[in-house]
């Protein structure tokens, strides 16, 4: 499901009344690895960090990686009307300026694309996944 939406003056966006129970916990913004955003629910983040820590850092790459998703991350409350504040540090690496597109691509998270990332993203998928798609051999 992709949504589009705005951001309001403030920086803040309106997580999609279909995914909002998932946050009443809290949510956590963070970078993705796509030049998008990362919404977690609390818990899910929660999962992602036990993950992360199960693992052997004595890799430079994988802290590397860590790194990138950790030192980002905002933890913030859905406001009355369903919105958070998208801290500018993450609108500025995701290039979001005004209009912002939501998917639900991960059922753990949801993405939070610039219009214009997207746009370019969607142009990568349709030219790259049938043939991604046979090579992994999935299902059509």
């Amino acid at each position: 499901m992709l949504l589009k939406h705005s951001l309001d003056e403030k920086g803040r966006v309106a997580i999609p009344k279909k995914f909002r129970d998932l946050f009443k916990a809290g949510i956590v913004l963070t970078r993705g690895f796509d030049r998008c955003l990362l919404a977690y629910p609390l818990d899910e983040w929660r999962k992602a960090e036990d993950a992360y820590a199960a693992l052997r850092n004595d890799s430079p790459e994988l802290r590397l990686v860590m790194r990138h998703r950790r030192i980002y991350r905002e933890e913030a409350e859905l406001d009355g009307q369903g919105r958070v504040l998208v801290p500018s540090h993450l609108r500025e690496y995701a290039g979001i300026q005004d209009g912002v597109v939501i998917g639900d691509a991960n059922p753990r998270y949801l993405e939070i694309w610039s219009e214009e990332g997207f746009l370019a993203e969607e142009k990568r998928m349709d030219e790259r996944v049938p043939d991604l798609a046979r090579e992994l051999q999935l299902p059509q």
